[in-house]
């Protein structure tokens, strides 16, 4: 693990090597830049010497001068203008009527400029990364800090007892960070609430169908009875017996579901599937005398999801819905596409809702049918799981309620 010293050599020697390499690149552009500008004024010079004087008035081994430049007529002769540079003269060399015109220009102003410069670099270099090394260090000191108070404060949360942090203690830099540590905070409380919630709601289901087991038992034992009457206590007990299974069933859907979270996605033609569902309940409306139809599009429409938790909510809906609608009455499946969001509607003829809060909490029952009311909490799950939401609502026509599944879909695909 790197301590609080090797962080900061290591972003300082970051930080200087990259001052250096763009301080040596600006003072490469301005040394060039410079060079540049006297070889232009050596050539301009040049091109005016030669419109000036004809080849008559040009004479061996002449020398001129003015304030800037110094003439020679050299008695050779170049191919081609070229540089030289010699101590702090810098001259341009080119034919001349098989001569060799020499313009020299004294540079020593631009040196001396270039070695100010240089040591005008160095120096704001020297400055500025001794400015950013004392900000590393007290920013380093602020993170530590920051850090060692987060990691105390995240110690002290229990599974009992989870509370957000403290924000009024964390810089405002850490804010988001400490926010979003509360919005998970916040996801894990109410994860346990209702794990809570959950462990007392089965506590509570099965303790009331062995109470009535038991007592029914001690009741037929007290005196001898007729045949008939042990019967009619076994059938009972075999009631109770079913009811508890039903919640056991449903509580093993609970651990099912729990495996499918794991499980990575695949794309799938959602359409396709819901058909597939669609088919197998139509089989149900048959033999229970009901109406059942789909509105799904025949256009495939692909989409990456976890099939097994798409199926938990849209069978839950169906079952929903084909407990509460009497016979002959109708229950509909649609599936429909708006600005992206995918919305599968089941919708019935039944009894409605009559309150809508807190529909999807476990062991939440609705009328006086039977189940175990865990249906819609694992609905609920799966949903979120999907990074969807469900909406239950009644029919405006109050004939019955609708159980929406929307679903913003993501990587999109049409075929």
């Amino acid at each position: 693990m790197l301590s609080k010293g090797h962080i900061i050599r290591g972003i300082s020697l970051s930080f200087i090597a990259a001052l250096a390499v763009c301080s040596f690149c600006l003072y490469l552009f301005l040394y060039f830049a410079a060079y540049g500008a006297i070889e232009a004024r050596l050539t301009d010079f040049a091109k005016e010497f030669n419109v000036k004087n004809t080849e008559s008035q040009i004479q061996n081994s002449i020398v001129k001068q003015n304030s800037t430049f110094t003439i020679q007529i050299l008695d050779f002769e170049t191919s081609k203008p070229y540089f030289k540079k010699q101590d702090h003269c810098y001259s341009l060399l080119m034919p001349l009527s098989q001569k060799t015109l020499k313009i020299t220009q004294n540079i020593t102003q631009e040196l001396e400029f270039l070695h100010k410069i240089a040591q005008a670099i160095l120096l704001f270099d020297c400055v500025l990364g001794l400015c950013f090394l004392v900000i590393l260090t007290q920013f380093t000191k602020l993170i530590q800090q920051t850090t060692q108070s987060l990691s105390m404060q995240l110690l002290k949360i229990q599974p009992q007892d989870i509370r957000a942090l403290d924000e009024n203690a964390i810089p405002n830099l850490f804010k988001p960070l400490v926010s979003g540590f509360n919005h998970t905070l916040k996801r894990m409380q109410d994860y346990f609430s209702q794990e809570k919630q959950l462990y007392a709601g089965i506590a509570h289901e099965l303790k009331t169908p062995l109470a009535v087991i038991k007592t029914k038992c001690e009741v037929v034992l007290l005196k001898k009875r007729e045949k008939d009457v042990y019967i009619k206590a076994l059938e009972e007990n075999i009631q109770s017996v079913n009811t508890m299974q039903g919640i056991i069933k449903t509580l093993l859907s609970l651990g099912r579901l729990e495996s499918e979270l794991l499980k990575g996605t695949e794309t799938i033609d959602v359409n396709a599937y819901l058909k597939g569902i669609a088919s197998d309940f139509t089989l149900i409306s048959q033999k229970e005398n009901k109406i059942f139809y789909h509105k799904i599009p025949d256009t495939p429409l692909m989409i990456t999801i976890n099939p097994a938790l798409l199926a938990q909510i849209v069978r839950n809906f169906l079952q929903n819905a084909f407990k509460f609608t009497e016979k002959g009455k109708e229950i509909v499946l649609e599936s429909v596409l708006e600005n992206e969001i995918l919305k599968i509607c089941v919708i019935d003829t039944g009894c409605g809702i009559s309150s809508i809060d807190d529909l999807c909490m476990p062991f939440k029952r609705v009328g006086h049918k039977g189940g175990a009311g865990l249906g819609l909490f694992l609905a609920k799950q799966a949903a979120n799981a999907l990074g969807g939401d469900i909406i239950l609502e009644n029919r405006k026509d109050t004939r019955g309620a609708i159980a929406i599944f929307s679903l913003r879909i993501k990587d999109l695909k049409k075929e």
